[in-house]
């Protein structure tokens, strides 16, 4: 994934939440500076000035000139392009909004927000990909729609949580009922909601009751079993990547809960949904 931004000023604003350390982050812009010194703070600058700056010729010549490809998709100070919304985009300044999205695996595409706080001019908001039309649009804050933690964008009643950790990877913050179950009424507990479609990124944690989800259902990854009817939540490398765990209601967890001579089956999870563990 290459990530630029046509710019004639350093523009630090970052969509990726902070870096590629902070959890519900999508990866970091590509290091297109100088490998030598691998640094791209350098990067930006050099970019930044060379666009305003004696080495204008040298800009004219260079298609990559005045790129900040460490920090932002966004083209600040120069004339934008005619590409429309959810069209193929590798900068900003190819775009009529001036604006490309980059969401892992899917691609970048000319959209209206970079950033939550594109979306927050007189409210709150958040900056999510929309399937429909294939770019990144401002939303109102509702359940399961993506969402920078630092932002407090989310609805109110709402927050950010990471629903589910993909080590940066892929988007995993997005507005929920609750992070904890201490954001929970009385005795509820909080778990995870997932849409399991890279193409289409959706989920949230919410309250429910102890007890109330059934075989096949999803628990937290560290185990807890409160959700789940069968006091049993089997936790499972989602899609067998080694990347993300979820826990998922069945039968058994371990070998132990299930009858002599037989084993527990570990529960499958994917893009096609969640199977639960049987004793086999």
């Amino acid at each position: 994934m290459l990530a630029l931004a046509c710019t004639a000023e350093n523009d630090d604003r970052d969509p990726f939440g902070g870096g590629a350390s902070a959890p519900g982050t999508f990866p970091p812009a590509a290091d297109t500076g100088d490998s030598a010194s691998g640094d791209t703070s350098a990067t930006s600058t050099t970019a930044a000035t060379s666009a305003g700056s004696d080495a204008s010729d040298d800009a004219m010549a260079d298609d990559t000139a005045g790129v900040d490809s460490a920090t932002t998709n966004e083209c600040v100070g120069m004339v934008v392009g005619t590409t429309m919304l959810g069209e193929a985009c590798t900068d900003g300044c190819q775009c009529a909004s001036g604006i490309c999205y980059a969401l892992p695996l899917v691609g970048s595409a000319c959209s209206q927000c970079l950033v939550d706080t594109d979306c927050q001019v007189g409210g709150v908001g958040t900056c999510s990909y929309d399937p429909v039309t294939s770019a990144a649009g401002c939303t109102t804050g509702e359940l399961g729609v993506m969402c920078q933690p630092s932002a407090a964008g989310c609805a109110a009643g709402l927050v950010c949580a990471q629903v589910i950790d993909t080590q940066g990877l892929f988007p995993d913050t997005f507005c929920s009922e609750c992070a904890t179950s201490a954001d929970c009424p009385g005795t509820d507990v909080c778990i995870p909601m997932v849409v399991l479609d890279l193409s289409a990124p959706e989920g949230s944690l919410q309250c429910v009751a102890p007890g109330s989800g059934p075989d096949g259902s999803l628990c937290p990854a560290d185990g807890d079993p409160t959700s789940c009817a069968s006091g049993k939540c089997a936790v499972v490398d989602v899609g067998g990547l080694g990347i993300a765990e979820l826990g998922v209601c069945g039968p058994c967890a371990t070998d132990a809960d299930c009858a002599a001579g037989t084993t527990c089956q570990p529960p499958v999870v994917d893009e096609n949904g969640a199977v639960p563990s049987a004793c086999v």
